[in-house]
């Protein structure tokens, strides 16, 4: 049913063919809107496959490899589960990721500030991760925290 169609009908009946019409275009947006992306760009002059994963921080870590890469700490902000807006806290970069992970856990955070976000946000906090070779992810780290301006970053950009 196309949202024209609406108009036609009053009162309740009005109210619920609008939330299914939302529904469905909720649920198109969604599926065209898979994140994290398939790829991303590193480097201006070329594009290399990507495949950034996420966990929520209140997960276990066991899925996360024990291989270098780089991470990013934040939260989506949706309205009737619908994602609005996705706001990037902390970006860091180990050789180690599921022990580094580890040390991000509210209880174990050394980082005043983060402990106290990763506390408030503990069952919506999320982490993306990339495990990438040793000799990029300084370069990535560096550009994401360029690039997003994460609240939590103290290093000089």
């Amino acid at each position: 049913m196309r949202p024209s169609e609406i108009a036609h009908f009053s009162g309740r009946e009005r109210s619920v063919r609008l939330i299914a019409v939302l529904a469905r275009l909720a649920s198109i947006i969604t599926k065209m809107l898979i994140w994290p992306p398939q790829w991303a760009m590193v480097n201006p002059t070329r594009t290399l496959p990507l495949r950034w994963r996420f966990k929520y921080v209140s997960e276990s870590n066991s899925s996360v490899p024990a291989s270098p890469g780089v991470y990013v700490i934040g939260h989506c902000q949706c309205h009737h589960g619908l994602e609005l807006k996705r706001v990037y806290v902390y970006v860091g970069e180990s050789a180690n990721l599921q022990r580094r992970l580890d040390e991000h856990l509210p209880d174990a955070e050394q980082n005043p500030r983060l402990r106290a976000y990763l506390r408030e946000y503990y069952t919506v906090a999320t982490c993306w991760y990339l495990p990438t070779d040793a000799s990029q992810r300084r370069g990535v780290q560096d550009d994401l925290i360029r690039e997003i301006r994460p609240e939590f970053n103290t290093i000089g950009l």
